[in-house]
């Protein structure tokens, strides 16, 4: 209801969503107000992340910068071991996780999360 005229709406990701496809008591969200689209002559437009693949090493270089600095915070929920898999995928699904979900599966090796 609180979009200007002649907005711009960024569509993005729907893995919060998955979890409907399995199961049929529940319904995926659904764009309420349809008609305000309409009446405010607004856009929605999908973006895929992968439309940028060029300029993948440009950011990544911009946003680990950014990181050093102390300007950009990330977290990461690890999971310890493939029997934690399950539950790291569940929570990812449910939108239980704090940051990026990486199962553990060794300890002999160290993880970073890649920018």
């Amino acid at each position: 209801m609180h979009i200007r005229d002649l907005s711009r709406v960024i569509a993005c990701g729907a893995i919060s969503s998955y979890k409907y496809f399995n199961d049929a008591k529940q319904q995926p969200y659904r764009i309420k107000n349809y008609s305000r689209i309409i009446i405010k002559r607004a856009l929605i437009q999908g973006f895929l992340y992968f439309d940028y693949a060029k300029e993948f090493p440009l950011a990544i270089a911009e946003l680990s910068a950014f990181v050093k600095q102390g300007k950009l915070k990330f977290s990461v929920d690890y999971h310890n071991g493939i029997e934690e898999a399950p539950r790291g995928l569940k929570g990812l699904l449910m939108g239980e996780n704090k940051g990026k979900v990486i199962i553990r599966i060794s300890n002999d090796i160290t993880l970073k999360p890649a920018l």
